[in-house]
């Protein structure tokens, strides 16, 4: 037994660049092996943090990336936005006709000039399953600014406007004072208005892709009235 030991210690000598001399006793050779323990333990220790160390950079990495293709699919997204806007404004100008689908009249999703083929909804109808969703999602954009107006003396109009500012409102969402607004005529369905559509502020992108995305078709204006970077919900007139 006391062989075995010896021998031990002597291995854990050699590991650690030392030599014992045989016949010492039996609690060198327990501290030398104590030592190795320490060391094996110490280096299993910082393996295991060095490889969690790596694995998280690895993950932050993926996130960033992640973020930048984000972005960059943002950027060409209002590139083509704008690039559209330039069309129609050059169309304007050469023929003083409108396009077929313009900004102001195709349903809208998740940004301006963005056609669609869906058929209008019949009514303003807010449901309590939109509610739920458009609570949920709100909250998890951030609370933000906006003026919902309605198409004046349409009772359907009011009450779905009112609708929707008490789900912004449960959502943590206040309300400016509103800019005044001359309307000819009042459009029909639901329509974000911003100062500028060939700027549209990203909040206004992320607010018009949720609508959309809880069934709430949504198109889009200029009012250069706005103060910029801010965004407004006109409910029209019913379809």
């Amino acid at each position: 037994m006391y062989l075995a030991i010896e021998l031990a210690a002597i291995a854990a000598a050699v590991f650690l660049g030392r030599v014992l001399v045989v016949g010492r006793r039996q609690k060198i050779a327990f501290g030398a092996l104590a030592s190795v323990s320490v060391i094996l333990l110490s280096w299993q220790g910082w393996r295991a943090a060095h490889s969690r160390h790596q694995a998280e950079d690895q993950a932050a990495k993926a996130i960033a990336q992640n973020a930048q293709d984000l972005r960059k699919a943002q950027e060409d997204a209002a590139e083509a936005r704008r690039e559209t806007l330039r069309y129609q404004d050059a169309l304007v100008k050469l023929t003083g006709r409108q396009p077929a689908q313009s900004a102001s009249q195709s349903p809208a999703l998740g940004g301006p000039g963005a056609a669609s083929t869906a058929n209008p909804p019949a009514a303003l109808v807010l449901t309590e399953d939109q509610k739920s969703q458009l609570s949920k999602l709100l909250k998890k954009m951030g609370p933000h600014s906006i003026v919902v107006r309605y198409a004046q003396g349409n009772d359907e109009s009011q009450r779905y406007a009112d609708a929707l500012a008490a789900v912004l409102r449960d959502a943590g969402w206040t309300f400016r004072s509103p800019k005044f607004i001359a309307w000819d005529q009042y459009p029909h369905g639901m329509v974000v208005l911003v100062p500028d559509l060939t700027a549209v502020p990203r909040d206004a992108d992320g607010f018009a892709a949720i609508l959309n995305q809880v069934g709430i078709q949504v198109r889009w204006s200029e009012e250069q009235s706005l103060d910029p970077g801010t965004f407004d919900l006109l409910v029209g007139l019913p379809y």
